[in-house]
């Protein structure tokens, strides 16, 4: 939720900045990290299960 503020932030501030920007790119730039993120917390949290196990 954070990150799209920031991109749509970053929007709003390129227009007021009169900066001429693609915000189809943009935002599926924006989307690609999202999902690149949420990958690596998902395999960092069954990384994380995965280590319990083999302790106990």
């Amino acid at each position: 939720m954070d990150l799209a503020k920031l991109i749509f932030g970053g929007i709003i501030l390129a227009s007021i900045m009169k900066k001429d920007i693609d915000t189809g790119k943009l935002l599926v730039f924006g989307a690609l990290i999202t999902m690149f993120l949420a990958v690596c917390g998902f395999f960092l949290i069954l990384m994380s299960k995965d280590k319990n196990k083999k302790g106990k």
